[in-house]
């Protein structure tokens, strides 16, 4: 595919995984400082996003303030490192989970400085980790009891309630479009530039 036909991908949103696989092709095109700010961007999106319904929250706020001013590869895995520890107590929230998860793997990345300049998987599935995050957020979080049921799996048809009810839902699906045509547009300017 031409780099085009990639952030075309990106821009339909229709397929998280192809949009995900896209993105991996298009990292290699990207300067590291790109990759930074586009991390950066979707990170401050799930923040963003949560401190709608809890404009006070201090972990929230120093979780955005420690994303300030990232400039490095160094200052992005701290910022990681410390936004994993400010949100641990809210592992309940949906989304917070798997931002966490995705804010460890920032935090590896100092460790990894060589390998993901070379690696665009990681910089793929942090970006894809970060969508998924929001996605989470915003669907479980109006939707509490479905989402306890699909990590509980308690009953058979719990197993089927993010295929049955997430991926279907509109306001998922909308935020899914524009975070994705996010990422094409810091692409595009990336690489126009």
């Amino acid at each position: 595919m031409t780099i085009q036909q990639d952030i075309h991908v990106l821009r339909e949103a229709a397929d998280w995984v192809a949009c995900r696989d896209r993105l991996a092709a298009l990292a290699i095109n990207l300067r590291l400082e790109d990759l930074i700010n586009m991390i950066v961007d979707q990170a401050n999106a799930f923040l963003f996003l949560y401190a709608e319904s809890v404009p006070n929250d201090d972990s929230i706020l120093a979780s955005i303030d420690a994303l300030r001013d990232i400039t490095t590869l160094a200052q992005l895995a701290m910022a990681g490192q410390t936004v994993r520890s400010l949100l641990q107590g809210k592992a309940k929230t949906p989304g917070i989970n798997t931002f966490r998860n995705v804010m460890r793997d920032i935090a590896q990345l100092n460790m990894e400085f060589v390998q993901f300049l070379s690696d665009d998987v990681t910089f793929a599935d942090i970006i894809s980790g970060l969508i998924m995050a929001s996605s989470d957020y915003q669907w479980g979080s109006k939707h509490r009891d479905l989402w306890q049921r699909a990590f509980e799996l308690k009953q058979r048809e719990d197993y089927f309630i993010r295929s049955i009810y997430f991926v279907k839902d509109s306001e998922v699906i909308n935020l899914n479009h524009r975070l994705w045509n996010q990422v094409a547009n810091e692409i595009e300017h990336a690489l126009s530039g």
